[in-house]
C-alpha cells in the first residue's frame, strides 16, 4: 500500500514527485490538491513513502525496508497525522485506529463521506487544539535523523485555525516535511498556498477510469459501466457509488424519476402533480442523511445532463431519464435550469447543517415546480 503502483492513472503527477524527491532541493510543504477519488490522498503518501526508503527503486518505493514497512502501517515515528474530529475533546491521535481500519478496509480509497459514515458521524473539522499539536510535534528534531513529517488530511477543515501554524510553515525547523492534502482551495488561507508546493491533481481519465471498473465490477453492463464513468467525472469513488447504488434499497434514478414526475405540469395546480411531488419529497427526508445528500449530488447530474441537451441534443442519461430530460429540456431556457441547480445546491446546503430535512425537501419540490412555468419563474426569482 502507499506505493506509486497501486494508483490508477496519474503517470504524469508521478514523474513529477519522483523528480522532486530525487532533486536534493524538496519543498518543505506540498500541496496535494484534488478529490480524494482522483488519487490525492494515495498520491501524497506514495510521495512520503518515497521520500523516506531506503532502497528507493526508479520509479517507486522498495515497500520492503523499516521505512516503507512502518509508513505502510501508519506508525512511524517521525511522521505525525492531523486529520477531522467530530468532538473538540477527540484530537487526531485518539482517531487514528479508526482512520488505519478505514484505510486498510478501502484500500485508502476514500473521502470525507466514507469518513463521516465510518463514524457515523458528520462536521467534522480540525480543532484549534489539533494546531497547538501540530506546533508541539513539529518544533522537535526527528528520532530517526531523517526528516519529520506532518501529513493533514482534509487541510480545508482548518479553516481559520490555519492562523496558527503559518510561523512554522513559513520558518520550518531544517529536515521538516509538511504535506497538506485538500480536495477544494477555497478555505485555505492564501498566505498558506502561497507557502505550498502545489500540486493539482486532475479527475481520472475516461478510458483509464472504464478499464479499473472492468476489473473491479464484474457482472456489471457495459452500459452501466460507461454512465457511472460519465457520472463520476474522473472520480473513482463517485463511479463505484454509482454501481453500488443499482443493488441499494435506495436507487438514485427511480427516486429521481418520482420526483420529476410530480413536477410535469406541476403549475397547472392538479392536485394529484402537486401531491406526488410533495410525497416523494417526504419520502426522500425519511431517508438516511449520506442517501438525500447522494440524491442530491444525483439531481445535479441530471441538471448538468439537462444543460448538455440544450447544448448539443445528446447526453449519458439512460432511457428514463433521457426521455424526463428531454421533456424539461424543451420546456425550460437555460436561466431557468440554472436557477434549478441553485435551489439544488440551497438545500444540500441546508441539509448538511441542521435545517428541518422535511421542510427542506418540501420546499424544495415546490420550488422546483414554480420554476418550470416561465411567468411564474419571473415571479419567483423577483420575490
Amino acid at each position: 500500500m502507499f506505493q506509486f503502483s497501486d494508483i490508477i492513472g496519474q503517470e504524469e503527477v508521478k514523474s513529477s514527485l519522483i523528480i522532486q524527491a530525487h532533486s536534493g532541493k524538496l519543498h518543505h510543504a506540498h500541496l496535494f490538491l484534488g478529490k480524494m477519488g482522483y488519487g490525492t490522498f494515495q498520491l501524497a503518501m506514495a510521495f512520503v513513502k518515497y521520500i523516506y526508503c531506503k532502497d528507493k527503486q526508479v520509479a517507486d518505493s522498495c515497500d520492503q525496508c523499516a521505512n516503507c514497512i512502518k509508513i505502510t502501517k501508519m506508525e512511524h515515528i517521525d511522521i505525525h497525522f492531523t486529520i477531522p474530529s467530530f468532538k473538540k475533546e477527540a484530537l487526531s491521535k485518539t482517531l487514528m485506529p479508526e482512520f488505519r481500519n478505514l484505510i486498510e478496509q478501502t484500500e485508502a480509497r476514500f473521502d470525507l463521506k466514507d469518513w463521516h459514515d465510518y463514524n457515523n458521524e458528520k462536521n467534522a473539522k480540525i480543532r484549534s487544539a489539533e494546531c497547538d499539536v501540530i506546533l508541539h510535534d513539529m518544533g522537535l528534531s526527528s528520532y530517526e535523523n531523517g526528516y519529520k513529517t506532518q501529513i493533514i488530511w482534509m487541510a480545508e477543515s482548518l479553516e481559520k485555525e490555519s492562523n496558527k501554524i503559518l510561523k512554522i510553515l513559513e520558518e520550518p525547523n531544517p529536515k521538516t516535511l509538511f504535506v497538506l492534502i485538500a480536495e477544494s482551495s477555497v478555505d485555505l488561507l492564501p498566505t498558506i498556498l502561497s507557502r505550498c508546493n502545489i500540486h493539482k491533481i486532475l479527475p481520472l481519465k475516461s478510458d483509464t477510469l472504464k478499464h479499473y471498473l472492468e476489473k473491479d465490477s464484474e457482472g456489471k453492463s457495459r452500459e452501466m459501466l460507461l454512465r457511472s464513468v460519465h457520472f463520476s467525472e474522473g472520480d473513482i469513488l463517485e463511479a463505484k457509488r454509482y454501481l453500488a447504488d443499482e443493488d441499494s434499497e435506495f436507487p438514485l434514478e427511480a427516486n429521481l424519476l418520482n420526483f420529476l414526475r410530480g413536477l410535469i405540469s406541476f403549475h397547472e395546480r392538479k392536485f394529484d402533480n402537486i401531491n406526488k411531488a410533495i410525497l416523494q419529497a417526504e419520502a426522500l427526508a425519511s431517508q438516511s442523511r449520506p442517501n438525500q445528500k447522494k440524491f442530491l449530488d444525483y439531481f445535479q447530474y441530471f441538471l448538468r445532463q439537462l444543460v448538455l441537451i440544450k447544448i448539443t441534443q445528446t447526453c449519458q442519461l439512460n432511457e428514463n431519464l433521457f426521455k424526463a430530460a428531454n421533456h424539461f429540456a424543451n420546456i425550460l431556457d437555460t436561466d431557468q435550469i440554472e436557477v434549478w441547480s441553485q435551489l439544488v445546491d440551497k438545500y444540500h446546503y441546508a441539509i448538511e447543517g441542521n435545517a428541518n430535512v422535511k421542510i427542506s425537501f418540501v420546499s424544495l419540490a415546490i420550488e422546483s415546480g414554480k420554476i418550470q412555468d416561465r411567468e411564474e419563474f419571473e415571479k419567483f426569482i423577483s420575490s
